[in-house]
């Protein structure tokens, strides 16, 4: 699967989202950490990423500001496509 592309739950996201650089302070709940909040500047220097990667790295954004997905890398906890998801944004 393409790492630039992700299915997440369309009625938890919503129609008004945007993408951004991440910054300092942005935090999410990564995907299989059990719902553990994670600052996103921790996440990328847990995978080791060289800082010229790290500072080209973008977020998608839910209208309430939080984030869904660390672009190319990891997908909220909160996000995710489940069982009950009725419409999937890909």
């Amino acid at each position: 699967t393409d790492a630039l592309q992700a299915h997440l739950d369309y009625d938890k996201v919503g129609d008004h989202f945007s993408v951004r650089f991440w910054k300092e302070g942005d935090t999410f709940k990564p995907l299989g950490m059990k719902g553990k909040r994670k600052n996103v500047s921790d996440f990328l220097n847990d995978l080791k990423l060289p800082l010229n990667l790290k500072r080209q790295v973008c977020v998608l954004v839910t209208q309430q500001g939080q984030i869904a997905w660390v672009i190319g890398y990891r997908l909220s906890e909160q996000y995710k496509v489940t069982p009950q998801t009725k419409v999937i944004l890909e």
